[in-house]
């Protein structure tokens, strides 16, 4: 029990030394080490157990723990959280990577509260921690409340129509979630976790696009993490349509579809954006 209590105890030194020093290299390195730590812990992790469970469905097509589509599901959901947590190993750290670990792990915290799933619940709880930490030591945590260019608005009605859809999916998910059986620890209820891990990824999808569309800044991590998570999850449901928490043929083409708009248009209006930019400052400089 004792070494379970040195994340804690580290948390705490770099909680107090955010709030009270005021040299910025210090944070940065507690930062930084406190980043890579759960980089480091989160990546393995998810890929670690989604390779496992997947390869079990390949040998066992009867497998019904697991099935690809729900393996991809969580998959997403911890590249979503790795992926926030890396963000922030940067010298100057995006705003949105911190923001993007924050929801999905509160989207896992809640979900798994609401689906009475111990595993979820606990992991998430314990990954929001993480980000918390991150907030307090990012060098502009309100970054996260001003965006850098105009809002998108193609892209706040994206997350509305996925926000609409996603709701209703995670309340059929975690509803199954509660019929799943009992609870447990290091896999062994692997079915019902997922039902709530798979509610989780489609809250959190949406909450990412809005983010983007916010025009926050580094908005490009939560756009592509969104739009690559809807793909993954359509192409998964495509291909199996009657494997548990798949869409289906039609809901899967839809998610694809709304993950390619989402990318397409983000990249596009960024492209505008700087040519607009580029334009006018060669503008003002033949005026000069």
């Amino acid at each position: 029990m004792s070494g379970a209590h040195g994340p804690i105890i580290f948390a705490t030194a770099v909680l107090v030394n955010a709030s009270t020093g005021t040299d910025r290299a210090p944070r940065r390195r507690a930062r930084v080490v406190w980043a890579a730590l759960w980089t480091a812990l989160v990546w393995p992790l998810f890929v670690a157990v989604t390779a496992l469970t997947t390869s079990l469905w390949v040998v066992d097509p009867n497998y019904t723990e697991t099935t690809p589509v729900s393996d991809l599901g969580f998959f997403a959901l911890g590249a979503m959280i790795g992926a926030g947590f890396a963000s922030q190993i940067r010298r100057r750290p995006p705003a949105a990577g911190v923001g993007q670990s924050l929801l999905a792990a509160a989207a896992l915290a809640l979900c798994g509260l609401l689906g009475s799933r111990v595993e979820p619940l606990v992991g998430g709880v314990v990954l929001t921690a993480a980000a918390v930490v991150l907030l307090v030591l990012h060098p502009q945590p309100r970054g996260l409340l001003h965006a850098r260019s105009n809002p998108s608005g193609v892209g706040a009605g994206l997350a509305l129509l996925a926000a609409a859809v996603g709701t209703g999916y995670a309340a059929l998910m975690i509803a199954a979630a509660l019929d799943a059986g009992p609870s447990c620890f290091l896999g062994r209820c692997a079915h019902g976790d997922r039902l709530a891990e798979l509610a989780a990824t489609a809250l959190v999808i949406p909450a990412l696009a809005a983010l983007a569309a916010w025009r926050v800044d580094g908005w490009r991590l939560p756009l592509w993490s969104a739009g690559l998570g809807a793909i993954t999850l359509g192409s998964s449901s495509t291909l199996l349509p009657h494997a548990t928490g798949s869409f289906g043929v039609p809901g899967g083409v839809a998610s694809m579809a709304w993950g390619v708009l989402l990318l397409g248009l983000g990249e596009h209006g960024r492209i505008h954006t700087r040519t607009t930019q580029r334009k006018a400052t060669q503008g003002e400089g033949e005026i000069a």
